[in-house]
């Protein structure tokens, strides 16, 4: 997990900085067009892995619904991928409704945790707004590395628990030793004859 989020935001850095103008404007879909195409493919693969570790992590925890916004993000994921990136609505309502799952399933969690970053979280996306004078393509992408940074947070929260579950599976279940018991006809008779040959006299 981290090693793939590490190559995606380096990779997202390089084309930002290195390639500069061409790509520093434009959302991460349009990164597919141009000369920059298998650039533009590897990041979406990379946010595919992610998505899918993340489930599969999930779903091995006993988190099952939780797993399945995740796989439901890698789809949404997917069509984002599959649909071009102007003029149409497919690709614009999946790349939306991807961001507000993501981004919601997180505010939701912090809510239920009662925890203090829910506002540090709720504001991320305002704090980005200033890079929206460059265009909408500079804020996307810096949400899409705030979120990437925070599934990397939650996957270390689940360590522990993806410990227990291997350990689990290393154990051998104990099986009951078999104990035969073998009687010899002829010593239990011996046995029976000593007792019974035994009397007192009066």
């Amino acid at each position: 997990m981290k090693l793939l989020s590490l190559i995606f935001v380096g990779l997202l850095f390089w084309s930002q900085v290195v390639v500069g103008a061409e790509l520093a404007d434009k959302p991460l879909s349009m990164f597919r067009d141009g000369h920059f195409g298998v650039l533009g493919y590897t990041l979406f693969a990379l946010l595919l892995a992610i998505g899918a570790l993340m489930a599969a992590a999930l779903h091995r925890a006993g988190r099952r619904r939780e797993a399945r916004v995740f796989a439901f993000a890698v789809f949404l994921l997917t069509v984002v991928l599959v649909t071009p990136s102007l003029d149409s609505a497919l690709h614009e309502t999946g790349a939306a409704l991807l961001l507000c799952l993501l981004f919601g399933y997180y505010a939701i969690h912090l809510v239920i945790a009662q925890s203090g970053w829910l506002y540090f979280h709720l504001a991320m996306p305002i704090a980005l707004v200033p890079l929206l004078g460059l265009g909408y393509g500079p804020w996307q992408k810096g949400l899409i590395v705030y979120l990437v940074l925070v599934i990397n947070i939650h996957w270390q929260l689940l360590a522990p628990i993806r410990e227990r579950t291997k350990r689990g599976r290393r154990r051998v279940p104990s099986l009951r030793r078999r104990v035969v018991y073998v009687i010899e006809p002829s010593k239990m008779w011996e046995r029976r004859e000593r007792l019974t040959g035994t009397s007192c006299t009066i």
